[in-house]
């Protein structure tokens, strides 16, 4: 039999590996809307603004439109990518998706820099290609591999440069971030419907009944 002072020492460490992994999640996100920054604007009326750079996703003139708001580092965005690519490919006349890029994962690598490649693929027509990839490796978004990917997609390397060097990427980025602090978003994924936050689906046939409603 276990004495209890021996169980205790036993104990310590699940403790403590515990407390680490709680420590790196809080690290992990920051939050869009801390308390003392919340908006106090009444939001019910307003129409969440789509940028003539905001990525669409699907045929632009679909009668459903589908605002997303998303951050590469973010795993439950990535599952949802993959659930509305489904959704695409199912419906591919009735919805398109209005992809807006909000940074909130600060580690093990910021994805702030991670947006403004996205920006800068857009201008070249390659954001899909490089949304995958970005969502293929959201632990590993470093600057190193934010190369590699640009260089997967084929992005012209001196357009690039000069993209991300340019104060329009960083203000684009800023931008959809003010945005998403105006509509009080307290977490990603988070999508919009007719103006109307909906709550997420967890399948395809959920966000099958939710287009279809």
């Amino acid at each position: 039999m276990i004495k209890t002072h021996h169980l205790i020492f036993l104990l310590i460490p699940a403790f403590l590996i515990l407390a680490l992994a709680w420590f790196v999640h809080i690290i992990r996100y920051q939050p869009l809307n801390p308390p003392e920054e919340k908006q106090k604007t009444n939001t019910a009326e307003a129409i969440i603004p789509i940028m003539p750079a905001d990525p669409i996703l699907g045929k632009k003139n679909a009668p459903i439109t589908i605002i997303a708001f998303e951050d590469f580092g973010c795993e439950g965005c990535k599952y949802q990518s993959s659930l509305l690519e489904q959704l695409l490919q199912k419906y591919p006349d009735k919805v398109k998706i209005v992809w807006k890029g909000v940074a909130v994962v600060s580690f093990p690598y910021p994805t702030k820099p991670a947006h403004q490649y996205a920006y800068c693929a857009g201008k070249q027509h390659k954001f899909s290609e490089f949304k995958d990839l970005a969502f293929a490796n959201s632990d590993a978004l470093s600057p190193e591999n934010l190369t590699a990917i640009a260089e997967s997609v084929k992005l012209n390397k001196d357009q690039l440069t000069a993209c991300l060097s340019a104060a329009e990427t960083k203000e684009y980025v800023e931008q959809t971030e003010n945005i998403a602090r105006f509509f009080n978003i307290q977490a990603v994924p988070t999508f919009f419907t007719g103006n109307q936050q909906v709550i997420n689906p967890t399948t395809l046939e959920g966000w099958e009944a939710l287009i279809n409603q």
